[in-house]
C-alpha cells in the first residue's frame, strides 16, 4: 500500500495477525542456498623470528653460500628451498659487508674528466705523461697516479679488425695441416699429420691422415678430397704453408708451388 507526502511517496508495511509466525517457520525450513565466503589472509611461511648466525648449522651455511655465490641463487629462492628465514640467508652470506656506510668521494681529477674524455676522443694514442702536463697547466695539482687510472678509464679501446669472406656454393675452400703428435709404427715413433681441406660455403671437410707433409702427400691429398666431392673449388687459400709456399718477398709470396 502507498501514501503519497509532500517529498514523495513510500511504502507502507502491512501484515495480519499471525502472518509473521508463519513466515519465520517457512523460512526456517528452507535450506540455506548462499554460496559459503571463506577470507583468505596471506600467511608467511618463514619463522617471524628472526635466526641469528649461530642458529644454522655449518653444513646449511655452506650450502647458502654455494646456492648465492655459485649458483647466483636469490635470497628468497634459497630460503624456500632450504625452509629457513630469509635473515638467515643474509647472515649466512654477509651481506651488511657490502653494504658501504661512506659516500664516495669526490676525486681531484673529477673537474677534468670531461677535458681528459675530449682529448682522448681526438688523439686515442697521447700518452697520460703528456695529458699529464696539459692538465697540470690547467690547475691540476693532484699526482699523475690519479691521472694515470683516469686515462686509463677513459681511453677508447682498440678494436682488431676482421675480414669477413663469404663465398658461393663450391668457389673456395681452404687447405691447412694439423698436428695429432706422434704414434708407435712397431719400434719407431712416427709424427701423425692429417690433411685438411674445408668448403668455405658449406663448411664440409675432407680429412686424411699421414705421417709426414711432404709435397707428394699435399698433393695426394688435393686429389683425394676432389675425389671425394666429385669437384675441385675454383679457389684455394693456403695459411703461408710451407707446402704450398717457396720463397717470401717480405709480405709477398715470391714462389709458390703450382
Amino acid at each position: 500500500m502507498w501514501t503519497g507526502e509532500a517529498t514523495g511517496y513510500r511504502r507502507k508495511s502491512w501484515a495480519a495477525p499471525g502472518f509473521a509466525g508463519k513466515t519465520a517457520g517457512i523460512l526456517a525450513a528452507l535450506p540455506d542456498l548462499r554460496t559459503p565466503r571463506t577470507l583468505h589472509r596471506s600467511v608467511s611461511t618463514y619463522p617471524t623470528t628472526k635466526v641469528a648466525p649461530g642458529m644454522i648449522s655449518n653444513e646449511t651455511r655452506a650450502q647458502i653460500r654455494r646456492y648465492f655465490y655459485a649458483e647466483h641463487w636469490k635470497i628468497g629462492t634459497i630460503a624456500s628451498e632450504l625452509s629457513v628465514h630469509p635473515d638467515a640467508v643474509r647472515n649466512a652470506i654477509e651481506s651488511e659487508r657490502f653494504k658501504s656506510t661512506q659516500p664516495m668521494r669526490a676525486s681531484i681529477v673529477d673537474a677534468y674528466t670531461e677535458f681528459i674524455r675530449i682529448t682522448l676522443e681526438q688523439h686515442p694514442s697521447l700518452r697520460a705523461t703528456r695529458i699529464y702536463q696539459m692538465v697540470r697547466d690547467r690547475g691540476y695539482s693532484g699526482s699523475i697516479v690519479q691521472l694515470r687510472r683516469t686515462v686509463a678509464r677513459l681511453r677508447p679501446q682498440k678494436r682488431e679488425a676482421f675480414l669477413q669472406l663469404q663465398a658461393l656454393p663450391g668457389e673456395q675452400a681452404q687447405v691447412d695441416w694439423a698436428h695429432f703428435g706422434h704414434v708407435m709404427v712397431g719400434r719407431a715413433k712416427r709424427a701423425l699429420s692429417c690433411f685438411v681441406m674445408t668448403l668455405s660455403y658449406s663448411r664440409s671437410l675432407y680429412l686424411e691422415f699421414f705421417f709426414d707433409q711432404t709435397t707428394e702427400n699435399f698433393l695426394r691429398g688435393h686429389v683425394n678430397a676432389f675425389a671425394a666431392w666429385s669437384g675441385q673449388p675454383r679457389v684455394i687459400l693456403y695459411d703461408n704453408l710451407k707446402s704450398a709456399v717457396l720463397e717470401r718477398r717480405g709480405n709477398q709470396i715470391g714462389r709458390a708451388h703450382v
